[in-house]
């Protein structure tokens, strides 16, 4: 680092020690900051801000603004020294540009060394965060914008006081800089633009503490809101006004027409304020679903909740929301309004600490709605004379120059095309879809052979004139033009692919979409052509390849999948390859990680419930959409939507009464047997064993005994119960299912310990986990252990009790489930008061309860809640226990 300028040399003094630094006015008379030469080309952005500055404003107006005049002074000074040019003031921080990474690291590393010097203690000093991001310097008046300008805002609000950050990019520009050795890797992060996640570095400073908290990215805050492939343009101030207006309403409707830009305004404005609600911001995307009694259980699936025996779904969700403090953003509402606004009404009336942001393209209509109109981004009405600088302050100008520069690394926007780009927005009504569409055209058409094509399409649409064109009607002839410019393989794949819902893997688009004359390779090259044209986006995210259309899009391409008379095709296809995924998914939940069952499940939801839809509602084939039922059974039960798994069956077993398929039959009891308890359970079971004893399928007869003999537990017939776990034990031994074999062998050594014959339970306990441990069977290694676990506290064996328990729960908790650890915390809890451990009794108690307020099983509630009280009364707390047993 160069040697410092005579202004910094006393820089260590007090605060009211000015006369030691050079002042300068930090802005101009144009009201832009200036200091030393504008750089331009690609260009480091030191952006700085004061952590915590309003409450120290608040604490003391007199001495902050002496410390802020004196950081002021210093950081212009220290940026003017390092050759960087301070562009503008924002709050209590500065934005400068650096022509070199070099530069802007010097006059950070710095900053920060001299700010440690001074003497900021009536303010409770003054911590300085700072973040450093390089890229191509888009200028105006003396002003920068575009992404890297943005990027270098979002990295420096994740940072914490006295920290430096830099990017990924910087970082790479710097890493022949000795300065730059030393520099701490923070990983990978999701900034709050929601594009591509950041490679975060922090410069190591003389003043750094040991550690700082965690920074401030999305991935420190409750979410799932989904990484956007290109950047957030032209809608900043209906973002602004959206931030404001959602601190005092509600329900916040964003109304507008298809592709206007609903969504993705709703997804920035959840990850801008996500670090207001502290248990989370969740999305959920109705486009997909037709049945409105869908909508409930998709609320609860995305939330975790698993439904109550003795509540509805509604109720469950919420009883779960009713103490937290949660945004619900309810996306595409328009072909459910009435179900998302029973549910939406339903929520706002019970939970006060939530609230909703809704998109459809008419307000719900619900008491409390503040419905937000999201109208087309501004273009200029006259196009005559205008300059590149003046079409830059349209954000639908802005918008199809960002996205053109994408798909073409060499477009520029030029006074001389100004107009004709102005006039490509006009015609398309400053539709944000729209003029995404046409800006990937700039690959391979000037702005002036685009806007030919776009008037010759308006005029044919209008009957030679354009007068003002309904904005659906835009929309539709923009995605009309592209699908007419696509060539026909292109055009057979786009088709095709709209049969999924909620998205699609390269897998599924291979196996449904292929045929005759479309290989698989072919339809790989051409999801990719599609993603290319912006007619498909991709999300690369989690090492996986995801696929899925925008709601316009997609309806638009399923109308021409029926006009070519393939839906029928393509939806058996659709149909039959997700039967596969949930016939062998099934099979992997006795023998393989449980996340192997649960995540490919989970990720295809929609696509299930399409493939039910199709085969079961519509009637196209009962049998396929039965075995889909059925395979399907376990899945609804351990994600805690029993309600929606039965009606599936139901309406299965109702469709098979007229023309009975045997093998499906007997999958649907069985996933039956799964879905209920006791009496109604072992109905169902004994049907299910009576056809697959009839079938002689040994395995499928295995796994009915198991299910009839629990059952027969529950009803307390235990000699039939013992009889059934013998034989299916036998059964699934036979045939090679040792996740099988291991839950039978736990659900007879259950048996056992009912009946106070320990040594045959743990006999049968060890067994079972030997077999599933050597097959790596997850599920029964987690049961073994938590029946060996509570054998272990029958038999007064406190701390074996604790460690078998504990073995369990480091497999469950790694799992997608939540049944199983709220139950191991719960006897965590009662085995750690026996050993007299009461705080981690009590701890464990908190867990399970924390679970258990999702789960919405009021039986363990009551028992966890029993646990604390009596964790109470142990530690002398007389009035803690009693108000607790009184809630028991």
């Amino acid at each position: 680092m160069s040697s410092r300028p005579p202004q910094l040399q006393q820089a260590g003094k007090a605060v009211n020690a000015e006369k030691h630094v050079v002042m300068r006015p930090l802005v101009g008379p144009s009201g832009k900051a200036r200091a030393g030469t504008l750089p331009t080309g690609t260009v480091t952005f030191l952006f700085t801000d004061v952590e915590a500055s309003t409450r120290r404003w608040e604490a003391g107006s007199q001495a902050m603004a002496a410390a802020v005049a004196r950081h002021d002074a210093l950081l212009q000074t220290v940026v003017e020294h390092q050759g960087g040019y301070l562009f503008k003031r924002l709050g209590d921080g500065i934005c400068a540009a650096f022509a070199r990474a070099s530069e802007a690291l010097a006059a950070a590393a710095e900053a920060q060394q001299l700010l440690t010097q001074e003497d900021f203690a009536a303010t409770g000093g003054l911590p300085v965060r700072m973040a450093l991001h390089s890229g191509e310097a888009q200028e105006r008046d003396g002003d920068y914008f575009g992404p890297a300008v943005n990027r270098a805002a979002r990295l420096l609000a994740v940072g914490n006081g006295g920290q430096v950050l830099v990017s990924g990019v910087t970082a790479k520009l710097l890493q022949d800089d000795p300065a730059a050795i030393g520099m701490v890797d923070l990983g990978i992060h999701r900034l709050k633009d929601l594009t591509e996640p950041e490679h975060i570095f922090q410069l190591r400073t003389n003043g750094d503490p040991p550690s700082y908290p965690a920074l401030r990215s999305l991935d420190a805050f409750l979410n799932n809101l989904p990484l956007q492939i290109t950047s957030f343009v032209g809608r900043e101030d209906d973002l602004r006004a959206l931030t404001v207006r959602l601190q005092g309403s509600r329900l916040l409707t964003l109304v507008g027409t298809g592709g206007v830009g609903k969504t993705r305004l709703a997804i920035q404005l959840g990850g801008d304020v996500a670090d207001h609600y502290a248990d989370g911001v969740w999305i959920f995307d109705f486009a997909a679903i037709t049945d409105p009694t869908v909508v409930p259980p998709a609320v609860a699936a995305t939330l975790n909740i698993r439904e109550s025996q003795n509540r509805s779904v509604v109720d469950s969700i919420i009883l779960s929301l009713s103490q937290k403090q949660a945004l619900l953003i309810f996306d595409n509402c328009e072909q459910v309004l009435d179900a998302a606004a029973r549910i939406a009404d339903s929520i706002l009336r019970a939970c006060r600490n939530v609230r909703i942001v809704a998109t459809s393209r008419q307000a719900l209509g619900i008491i409390g709605e503040w419905a937000y109109s999201v109208t087309s981004l501004p273009f200029p009405t006259s196009s005559r004379g205008l300059t590149a600088h003046d079409a830059m302050q349209y954000a639908a100008i802005a918008l199809f120059v960002e996205r053109a520069a994408a798909s073409n690394q060499h477009f520029r926007l030029t006074d001389d095309n100004a107009a004709e780009t102005a006039e490509i927005c006009r015609r398309l009504d400053g539709i944000a879809l729209a003029i995404e569409l046409a800006a990937t055209r700039i690959k391979v058409l000037t702005v002036h052979h685009l806007n030919g094509r776009l008037k010759e399409r308006f005029a044919l649409l209008t009957g030679g004139s354009r007068t003002e064109l309904p904005r659906h009607q835009t929309l539709r002839a923009l995605i009309d033009w592209s699908y007419d410019l696509l060539k026909d393989a292109e055009k057979t794949m786009f088709r095709r692919a709209a049969i999924f819902a909620g998205g699609y893997s390269t897998e599924a688009a291979m196996s449904v979409c292929a045929s005759e004359s479309l290989s698989d390779f072919e339809v790989l090259e051409l999801t990719l052509s599609l993603v290319e044209k912006s007619l498909v986006s991709a999300d690369l995210g989690n090492g996986l390849e995801r696929y899925r259309f925008l709601e316009s899009t997609r309806e638009y391409a399923l109308e021409k999948l029926k006009e070519n008379k393939e839906h029928e095709f393509i939806s058996r296809k659709h149909a039959e390859f997700y039967l596969v995924l949930a016939e062998d998914t099934n099979k992997k939940f006795f023998a393989a990680p449980q996340a192997e069952y649960f995540v490919p499940l989970k990720r295809e939801i929609e696509n299930l419930r399409g493939a039910l839809s199709w085969s079961l509602i519509e009637k196209a084939d009962p049998v396929l959409g039965g075995g889909l039922a059925g395979a399907l059974g376990r899945f609804w039960y351990e994600i805690g939507q029993v309600s929606e798994g039965k009606r599936w069956i139901d309406r299965a077993l109702e469709l098979h009464a007229e023309s009975p398929d045997p093998r499906t039959q007997a999958s649907l009891w069985l996933a039956r047997a799964v879905l209920t308890a006791g009496t109604e359970s072992c109905e169902a079971a004994a049907r299910a064993c009576s056809l697959f004893e009839a079938l002689e399928d040994k395995r499928g007869l295995g796994y009915a005994l198991r299910e009839h003999g629990l059952a027969l537990r529950q009803v307390g017939d235990w000699p039939e119960a013992e009889a059934a776990l013998r034989r299916a034990s036998e059964l699934l031994h036979e045939v090679r299912e040792p996740g099988g074999f291991a839950i039978a062998q736990v659900t007879l050594g259950s048996i056992f310990a009912f009946r106070g014959d320990f040594d045959s339970a743990r006999a049968n306990y060890e067994r079972a986990l030997d077999a599933a441990r050597a097959h790596g069977a997850e599920f029964a290694i987690m049961m073994s252990y938590l029946h060996l676990a509570d054998l272990e506290f029958q038999c007064g064996n406190f701390e074996l009790a604790i460690q078998n328990a504990a073995e369990a729960l480091l497999l469950a908790e790694s799992n997608k489930s939540s049944r199983l650890p709220a139950n191991l915390h719960g006897n965590l809890a009662a085995y750690r008061i026996a050993a007299g451990s009461l705080p981690e009794a009590a701890a464990d108690a908190r867990e399970a309860l924390g679970i258990l307020r999702d789960i919405q099983n009021s039986y363990q509630i009551a028992i966890a809640v029993q646990h604390l009280a009596l964790v109470a009364a142990l530690s002398n707390d007389a009035k803690s226990a009693a108000l607790l047993t009184g809630f028991v």
